[in-house]
Formats: structure tokens, C-alpha cells, sequence
């Protein structure tokens, strides 16, 4: 990597991953009380959830509406000033505000109708309550629109903290409200800490919002730059529609298996703690830097950010996958079973059968972070050169893909952990679709040789590093118990492997340089 001055700035780094791990560290949370309260009777709520969270993952974390404004909106501030940059995005968010409040309503009315089609393996009494929840978190998407604006808006003044720090609320309040009321109104309640939370997502954005001027006021006239924005939307909305698509198949081969969709989101949660809070992280910090590096016309800097890049998530990022794959168990024991065995005497609705198929979903699942975490920073990269085309292509792939591959469920011996199968293979040639499609033009050859010859090194050492500890694991679990005595086994394990590769990476000098 270049001696020269980083152009990633690692503190703006360090405040993305500071929130995000919180954010994933307390979606982890969710996630065991969530399984401790309801275990699978929970998987009508997840199969709601995902219809409203897609704009979430696909709006609000990256997707059309930031992916398509943040390049624009720069565009226009650096060439026609901060009151034009204004005017434009006041109009976008007045656009999106009517859209997203039409789109909610129409979703609620038709809910009973498209409901069974989503999810036909429900039976009829939790097919109604499917359709109910669904129904009541639908303000979410309108809220999640607003918060997904605000958040392009505050990162393109390089302000991370607010809209970083907004899910870590949201995981709060849906870990409070049901811990308080599930007694009373039952599963409804998860729905209902969703609403309000993204109340508070918003609310957390609104004194940095003010400080840089951008408080809503709406815009009925047409601005010149809309034209550009929304030719970068399309393709990204279409990007989001068919990941979209994507998930509703996963969510109906899924609905045929009682405990799939909550092992599922077990093993889903789990990954996406690392993939938020380094790959997430570090995409986010990048995209404004390249598409000002892009507008610029500056190769080496954008080559040098996009190094700097994928080294800090190659790093990290290889180790904790090789973990997850290797030592499942000391991941998923604690976080959903021992932890309530060493507090409360009783590990609530998780059944050993439940728990055994976690670990396995979770050992194929995280087989998928290096090439998900390599996809977002890709995607990242396309976008900020007003390429929305590629990703766009690249969620097709992984929607035909996952749609063929869905069907490995229905082997026997597979079952759930056919849908983790599908939706691993498609991350890999994702992946490689997206790195044979970067154009050499716009990165320098030098770049990948580093990252691929780094990456098979810290490959290397994580695998010798982890098998050596499986040994040591395997020797010693025989031996203790549950609860607390398991607890601080496998947190050891853990911060042994880490603590060796750190130190073994620095002993070979193969490290991530500051």
C-alpha cells in the first residue's frame, strides 16, 4: 500500500464501526430476547418484517435513494453551490415523502390479498396474524425514507455520528417494549417497537440536520439535476426490487419449516454484526470520497482509497468468517441458550433441536461474510462513478441464482440449511461478477495484486490459527458445564484466536498499516 498520507480516514471509520458494532451488539440482543420470548412462534413476525425492512437494507443502508443522491448531490454543491444543492434535495425529499406515504397505504389495503401469496406455508390462523403485523409496521417505510435522506445529506458533510447511532435506539427500544408488554399484547408488540423506533431513528438525525441547514421545507418545482438522479435511481430501485424479490422466495420456502425462518434470522443476525460494522462502515466512509476522486479525475487517489479499503476489511473480516465457520457453537450457544441458562435457570423457547440447527445454519451462513462485505464495498464503488447499471445486473444474478438454488430446501437431508446453501454460492459469484466488471481504467493493477496476495496470507494464518483452537475447544467442552462455565470457555476460545492473529500478523509484518 502507498506510503503516502491515507486518504480513508480512519477516525471517520472508527465512528461508522463504533455505532454499527453497537448497532449489531444490540441487534444480537434482540435477536436472543426476541428467540427466548417467542422461539418459533416468532417466524410470522420476521416474515412481516421483511417486507417493511427491505427499504431498510435496500433504502436506508445504502440503497436506491442514498446510492443515487449522495454522487448528485455532491455534483451539484461543488459545481453550483450550497443553495442550489439545497433546492435539489428538498425536492427529492419531497418526492420520496408523498411516494413513500402512497406506497405504505397501498401495501396495508392490499395486505390480505398478496399475504398468503408471500407466505403460503403459514397456517390459517398465523397467516392472519402475519398479514396483522405487516400491517401495523407499515409507517416504517415512510420513516425509514426520511431517515435514509437525512443520512445521505449528513454524510455528505462527513457528519456519521446521528444517523450511525439511529439503529442502536431502534435495537433498544424493540429490546425494551417486549420485555415489558409481550406478557400483555403478545407477539403484536415486536411491530409495535418497530414503528416507534424508527420515530427515534429520525429523531436522532434532527440537531445535526439543523446545524447544516438542510431542515425539510417542500419543493413542488422540478430542479435540472433530478434528471441525472433519477438515472441513477431506476437502476438502483431495480437493484433493490429484485434483492427484494429475492427475499420473499427465501421467506416462502422458508414458511415450510417450523423454526426456519427464526434459525434463519439467528444465523443472518450473527454475520451481519461484522458486515455492519466493517464492511457497512467502511463503504460508507468511502462513497463520498470516491465520487469526489471521480470528479476530480484523480486515478491515483481513487485507486489508493479503494486499496486502503479493502485492506481494512480483508483484515478483520477473514478472521471472524474462518471463526464462525469452525466454532459455531461457542457463537450460538451463548448468545441463545447459556446466557439465559446462567441468568435465568431456563433457556426459555430454545430447544436443543432449535439450538443444533442454528450452529449449522450459521456454519454455512458465514461462509458468505468475505464475499457480502466485498459486494457492499464494490457496490459502493460503482455507485460513486454513477454506475448503477452493475448492481443492478449483480441482484439480478443473485436472484436467479437464489431462486434456482432455493430448491436444495426440498432435499431432504438439507431442508432450511438449503436456503443458507443458495444464498452462500450466489454471494461468491457475486463477488467475482463485480471484480471482473471493474473497469482496470479506474483502479490501478497494483491495487489488486496487494489485496489478493494480503487476503491469502491473513487466509492462511486464520485457518492454522483456527484449527488449532478447535482442538484445544474440542479437548475442554467435555469437561464443563452450562451456563456461566461455558460462557467464559468460549469467550476465551475466542479472544485466544483473535489475540494470535493479531499478534502472529504483526510477527510476519503482514499486518493492516496504519
Amino acid at each position: 500500500m502507498s506510503t503516502s498520507k491515507r486518504l480513508l480516514s480512519l477516525r471517520h471509520i472508527g465512528t461508522n464501526s463504533f455505532w454499527t458494532f453497537l448497532s449489531r451488539v444490540t441487534g444480537v440482543v434482540k435477536q436472543m430476547i426476541f428467540t427466548y420470548l417467542f422461539g418459533s412462534s416468532g417466524d410470522t413476525f420476521w416474515a412481516a418484517f421483511r417486507l417493511v425492512n427491505a427499504f431498510r437494507r435496500y433504502i436506508g443502508e445504502g440503497g436506491a435513494l442514498g446510492s443515487a443522491f449522495i454522487p448528485v448531490f455532491n455534483q451539484v454543491k461543488e459545481k453550483e453551490g450550497e443553495e442550489t444543492a439545497k433546492a435539489f434535495a428538498h425536492r427529492v425529499m419531497t418526492v420520496f415523502g408523498f411516494f413513500s406515504v402512497g406506497l405504505a397505504v397501498v401495501l396495508s389495503l392490499l395486505a390480505f390479498w398478496y399475504g398468503p401469496w408471500l407466505a403460503p406455508g403459514f397456517s390459517q390462523e398465523r397467516m392472519r396474524e402475519y398479514i396483522l403485523l405487516m400491517i401495523v409496521m407499515m409507517p416504517y417505510i415512510p420513516l425509514v425514507n426520511w431517515y435514509a435522506f437525512r443520512m445521505g445529506i449528513l454524510n455528505s458533510f462527513h457528519l456519521f455520528g446521528s444517523s450511525a447511532a439511529g439503529p442502536v435506539l431502534f435495537n433498544v427500544v424493540f429490546i425494551g417494549l417486549p420485555l415489558f408488554f409481550a406478557g400483555k399484547v403478545g407477539i403484536y408488540v415486536s411491530a409495535i417497537s418497530v414503528v416507534i423506533g424508527a420515530l427515534g431513528m429520525v429523531a436522532m438525525q434532527y440537531f445535526d440536520i439543523k446545524r447544516v441547514g438542510y431542515a425539510f421545507r417542500p419543493v413542488w418545482q422540478k430542479h435540472p439535476a433530478e434528471a441525472k438522479f433519477w438515472g441513477l435511481f431506476w437502476p438502483t430501485a431495480g437493484n433493490m426490487i429484485a434483492l427484494t424479490v429475492k427475499n420473499f422466495l427465501a421467506t416462502w420456502f422458508l414458511s415450510f419449516f417450523v423454526g426456519g425462518y427464526v434459525a434463519y434470522m439467528n444465523g443472518f443476525t450473527v454475520v451481519s454484526a461484522p458486515l455492519g460494522f466493517i464492511a457497512i462502515a467502511v463503504g460508507t466512509v468511502m462513497m463520498p470520497l470516491l465520487s469526489r476522486f471521480r470528479e476530480r479525475g484523480s486515478k491515483e487517489e481513487f485507486s489508493q482509497a479503494v486499496e486502503e479499503g479493502f485492506l481494512f476489511l480483508l483484515y478483520w473480516t477473514i478472521p471472524l468468517m474462518v471463526y464462525m465457520v469452525m466454532l459455531p457453537e461457542t457463537v450460538n450457544r451463548v448468545l441463545f441458550y447459556d446466557i439465559f441458562v446462567a441468568f435465568l435457570g431456563r433457556s426459555g423457547r430454545m430447544t436443543p433441536e432449535l439450538l443444533t440447527l442454528s450452529c449449522e445454519v450459521l456454519r454455512i451462513f458465514a461462509l458468505s461474510l468475505l464475499p457480502m462485505s466485498a459486494a457492499v464495498v464494490f457496490e459502493k464503488i460503482f455507485y460513486a462513478t454513477h454506475d448503477a447499471k452493475t448492481p443492478l445486473r449483480s441482484s439480478l444474478l443473485t436472484l436467479l441464482l437464489c431462486g434456482g438454488l432455493y430448491f436444495l430446501a426440498f432435499v431432504p437431508t438439507l431442508g432450511v440449511k438449503g436456503v443458507i446453501i443458495a444464498e452462500t454460492v450466489s454471494s461468491y459469484v457475486v463477488m467475482m461478477y463485480y471484480f471482473l466488471r471493474m473497469e482496470r481504467s479506474l483502479v490501478e493493477g497494483k491495487v489488486w495484486r496487494n489485496v489478493f496476495s494480503r487476503g491469502m496470507v491473513w487466509t492462511g494464518i486464520s485457518l492454522v490459527l483456527g484449527w488449532v483452537v478447535r482442538e484445544a475447544y474440542i479437548r475442554l467442552e467435555g469437561i464443563v458445564g452450562k451456563g456461566w462455565i461455558y460462557m467464559l470457555l468460549a469467550g476465551g476460545v475466542f479472544v485466544v484466536f483473535m489475540g494470535l492473529y493479531y499478534l502472529f500478523t504483526k510477527f510476519f509484518r503482514v499486518g493492516f498499516h496504519r
